[in-house]
């Protein structure tokens, strides 16, 4: 039996697992009052009490509640008591400023915004943001304003249509700094002038206080922390930012007044479907503010290429959305030069930071000189005599160096500072050239021997493999829980960390991390300070086993994480799994976490399986998804493999009816739906409303699915298979994909059948099915237009009744009533009219230049009489009467005619070439000048014989027709004589010429077969 001593061991577990929780008075108990309750203090039940993390809480709601409301995030504390003082200047800093954004004294720089959200007895809002804290090694935050880049981002913001500001750059070039001083000076942040190392202008400073005010919200991806490289976390977190803009106050009403979507935006329905929380919790409502800021608002991201995934990463995630993000909202992001390939898909302006560049060359410069300047120490150690020259020529070496960066630079500069460094000659030799080189000596100088290092290899080995920052508390007992016996102390472990300092950082929630995310990878890959992160899993892995202490779900995800990567068993998986089955909750209980699939790694799940894992185990959701449902809407082959592999169902569907095969083929995920298909997946399989995975394919617009559907040879019947086809063309309809649609239809079996089956639907009141038909646009098969130009009466009166839009056209701009004209159904073009059909659209042409050119007299006729528009012309310059002649269509031409339209010089010019109709412009114009002979017009009759004589003049078949003009003009210009005289002469009545043959007989006229 193992015997562990009270005050090494005992103590510290109780202390950390009990309620750390200590509480203190304060001698004005009467000022103030409860974060939580909002009532006053006073002396007795609702005194004041200070809670572990800060903040002011009477005695009542400390009892009534355990964990601090306003907190928003619970965290393992392992709290001494020197840091009471601490905790009571960050409480008072807290009271004015309202502010969770301060500086931890010697440690770090955090974000946390606690105090500024309201608590849950406030309002509603349930939403937290994630916890940030960027490690900084100096005792007091300062930075260098860089005014060039600050000048670019903000005109490109103010006036370039890109989606945002990309910043691309070496490591340690900057480019968190840049960002930590936009959230710092932003509405979330400390605004401290003090930490600005050089002098700026005051016209520069209010740029940048306007550009930093219109931040809204921002992220620091960080590998040590993993939480904040996954897309649900990051989709949360900003929806609580977003609240907290002072900006955007709509959005927080919004957020108030619908709950749903609150819980849309849950960490657990954001795990469960992060798209449509984005989409319909954060992207959609902020596309529909009314009120918006004049300003663009601005979302920084922090180290996107921390966050890559072998599935999805939160960059792949924005390349997603980002072209549907609202014009006033743009991304201001970062990422490292080495994987700019993440990002190229992002619609951003690059602003290059490399240090090869002359201003950011001039940066470092500035940067070296202001460092200078304000050490007495480093002064001495470049030049003993404090030369001018020298200190310039120094400052002029290390900027110009292969792989100068601020963070060389700093590492360089703090060397020197404490005397690490001693320059002894004017070729500054002893400088070294790169990072790797100044890690190096920096371990060497703290750890000259393999023994000493030996120390802290394990500590280090732990911090590598940790998902999440670790206390030293947790680190202390990661360590011992691996040995049988008791290695070291508390103390001597307190001393062994110390010599970490500056190395580990410590944050303010008494975790510790690295102190740059290089340092990470150079241990990771040195050969002299090696660590074998797989040892830091094995430590992690056996601590719950030993210690027996309860644990959350996420943490025994955690656990398998760690069990999976460490050196424990690496041959014997066996032996794996059975450590996991005595360690922790059952396998199917544990397969079932969500975490545990968005980690998409193949070796947890096939642990699981392993350890006796159900395959077909069910999410604890409202939908009650299969685990193999949630893989294939996420998109992780591996793991849908991995599950059909070990015998989960292909066709296991959740509480609505949908299966694998429609979330994958919903997603757009092409192999999983090819996968499942070839694992006996049911193609026809329909949801609870009628939905198969054909519908979901089409209603996305997934065409190299719906072509792998289609040619599939998985169908039981081509009934079935026509079914799928029709129920898909709904589906595409309602997400209005024309091209999927006219797809669909092109590789029906038989349009006949498809018309007749979409003419029952609508007899049956299937309004869904006609109004597809009826607002798009689909090349002569439009089911209205096809019912016109058949003259199918029925179906129009039932098209009607259902409330269709009689006016849809067609590709070419052909509306129902032009097909009824062009196929000359007159009984079609009758009731379309009665039923308002618009006579004047004339995109590019109007019914009556259709029916012109195909219809014949009695059509032309009919629109004449409802009041169809003669003389108004297409997109080609025409009138009805010039596109009749064109088209050689005596029988319109003589219906036009007949009604009474304008002859023009360009109808005689139209009408060369064809005798009969240029007869019946002659005679059309002989009759109007007779008829205003007789009413006593004589001026304009004269107008109409002079007008025709000149079209008349040539043609032997044209004399009679000229005769009577002659003798019409000559009568005419007799009686205005006559009239100018004063005579009055009935004379002989003008002769009228017999146009009977040509105006009244029509039934010799050929008519012009129509153009389909």
């Amino acid at each position: 039996m193992l015997l562990w001593p009270w005050d090494d061991w005992v103590r510290p577990i109780r202390t950390l697992f009990s309620r750390r929780r200590r509480s203190r008075w304060k001698e004005k108990w009467d000022k103030g009052v409860c974060c939580y309750c909002k009532l006053p203090f006073d002396s007795g039940k609702k005194r004041r009490v200070v809670d572990s993390c800060g903040h002011h809480r009477c005695y009542a709601c400390l009892c009534a509640q355990d964990a601090c409301p306003v907190c928003s995030r619970e965290v393992v504390v392992y709290k001494s008591l020197q840091n009471s003082q601490r905790v009571r200047e960050k409480n008072e800093n807290d009271k004015r400023n309202s502010k969770r954004f301060s500086q931890i004294s010697n440690i770090s720089v955090e974000f946390s915004f606690d105090a500024t959200f309201p608590s849950s007895a406030a309002n509603n809002i349930t939403l937290k943001p994630l916890y940030f804290e960027v490690p900084q090694t100096d005792e007091v935050s300062s930075f260098l304003y860089r005014d060039w880049i600050f000048q670019e981002i903000s005109k490109v913001i103010g006036m370039s249509n890109l989606k945002g500001i990309l910043l691309v750059g070496d490591e340690g070039c900057g480019k968190t700094s840049l960002i930590l001083q936009l959230v710092d000076w932003s509405s979330f942040g400390r605004k401290r002038k003090s930490g600005i190392l050089n002098d700026v202008a005051l016209s520069s400073l209010e740029m940048f206080e306007r550009l930093a005010s219109q931040v809204v919200g921002y992220h620091f991806c960080q590998m040590d922390c993993r939480e904040t490289c996954l897309i649900p976390d990051f989709i949360h977190s900003l929806a609580a930012q977003l609240c907290q803009a002072p900006q955007l106050p709509e959005y927080r009403n919004f957020l108030l007044q619908d709950e749903s979507c609150q819980q849309l935006l849950s960490l657990e329905a954001c795990i469960e479907d992060p798209d449509k929380a984005f989409q319909k919790g954060i992207l959609e409502p902020l596309i529909n503010l009314s009120k918006y800021p004049a300003s663009p608002s601005i979302l920084v991201i922090d180290s996107v290429h921390e966050s890559e995934s072998p599935s999805r990463s939160i960059c792949s995630f924005l390349a997603t959305y980002i072209n549907r993000f609202p014009s006033w909202l743009k991304v201001v992001m970062s990422v490292n030069i080495d994987n700019v390939n993440m990002v190229t898909l992002l619609p951003l302006h690059r602003i290059n930071l490399d240090c090869a560049m002359a201003k950011v060359r001039d940066d470092l410069l500035r940067y070296i000189k202001c460092r200078i300047n304000s050490g007495s120490a480093l002064q001495a150690n470049i030049s003993a005599c404090r030369d001018e020259k020298q200190i310039s020529r120094f400052a002029e070496h290390l900027a110009s160096g292969e792989n100068a960066t601020f963070l060389f630079v700093k590492l360089v500069l703090d060397l020197l500072q404490q005397n690490h460094l001693v320059i002894k000659s004017s070729s500054f030799n002893v400088i070294p050239v790169s990072l790797d080189e100044i890690f190096t000596l920096m371990f060497s100088l703290r750890f000259p021997t393999s023994a000493t290092f030996s120390k802290v290899k394990p500590i280090l080995e732990i911090c590598l493999a940790s998902l999440r920052p670790l206390t030293a508390v947790e680190i202390f007992y990661s360590l011992e829980a691996a040995s049988v016996i008791p290695s070291f102390s508390w103390s001597d472990f307190t001393q062994t960390l110390r010599t970490l300092s500056g190395i580990l950082i410590q944050r303010k929630d008494e975790s510790l991390m690295l102190s740059h995310p290089s340092l990470r990878r150079w241990l990771l890959k040195t050969n002299k300070f090696s660590c074998d992160v797989r040892n830091g899993h094995s430590y992690l892995t056996v601590l719950p086993a030993r210690l027996r202490y309860p644990i959350t779900p996420e943490k025994q995800s955690e656990v398998i994480y760690h069990l999976c990567r460490s050196n424990l068993f690496e041959k014997e998986e066996g032996l794996k799994a059975l450590l996991l089955h005595h360690s922790l909750d059952t396998p199917t209980v544990l397969i079932k976490a969500p975490r545990i699939l968005f980690w998409t790694d193949e070796e947890i799940i096939r642990l699981l399986m392993k350890a006796g894992a159900n395959p077909n185990s069910q999410m604890d959701t409202l939908k009650r998804q299969p685990i193999l449902n949630l893989a294939c809407k996420i998109g992780f082959l591996e793991i849908v493999r991995l599950l059909l592999e070990f015998g989960a169902d292909p066709n296991s569907s959740d509480d609505f009816g949908k299966t694998p095969a429609m979330e994958a083929a919903d997603h757009g995920h092409l192999k999983i739906v090819q996968i499942l298909l070839s694992s006996g997946a049911k193609i026809h399989e329909q949801d609870e409303i009628g939905r198969c995975v054909l519908s979901y394919a089409a209603e996305k617009g997934h065409p190299h699915i719906v072509a792998l559907l289609m040619e599939s040879k998985s169908w039981p019947s081509p009934f079935l298979r026509s079914q799928a086809i029709h129920r898909a063309l709904v589906a595409a309809y309602g997400n209005r994909n024309l091209q999927m649609c006219e797809y669909l239809i092109k590789v029906s079996d038989d349009f006949e059948k498809l018309f007749q089956g979409f003419k029952m639907a609508c007899s049956l009141g299937q309004k869904a099915v006609c109004q597809f038909f009826l607002d798009n646009t689909i090349t002569g098969h439009d089911i209205l237009l096809q019912a016109a130009a058949r003259g199918d009466l029925p179906m129009l009166q039932t098209l009607a009744d259902k409330g269709c839009s009689l006016d849809i056209k067609d590709k070419n701009g052909r509306t129902a009533l032009m097909w009824a004209c062009i196929y000359r159904k007159i009984d079609a073009v009758r009731f379309l009219i009665e039923k308002g059909a618009n006579l004047k659209s004339k995109d590019p042409c109007t019914p009556l230049h259709m029916a012109a050119i195909h219809a014949d007299e009695n059509i032309i006729t009919l629109l004449l009489t409802k009041g169809a528009d003669s003389e108004v012309r297409n997109r080609e310059n025409l009138t009805p009467l010039e596109c009749a002649i064109s088209a050689r269509n005596v029988s319109t031409t003589l219906g036009l005619l007949k009604g009474g339209v304008t002859i023009g010089s360009d109808a005689f010019k139209y009408a060369q070439g064809h005798l009969k109709i240029y007869s019946l412009l002659l005679d059309k114009l002989l009759s109007d000048g007779v008829l205003l002979y007789e009413k006593g017009n004589f001026t304009e009759a004269s107008h109409r014989f002079q007008f025709a004589l000149g079209k008349a003049c040539f043609g032997e078949n044209l004399e009679l027709i000229r005769n009577h003009l002659q003798e019409g003009l000559h009568r005419c210009k007799l009686k205005m004589s006559m009239k100018n005289e004063g005579l009055e002469n009935d004379g002989q009545k003008l002769i009228k010429p017999m146009m009977g043959a040509a105006l009244m007989d029509t039934t010799n006229i050929n008519s012009v077969p129509y153009c389909k």
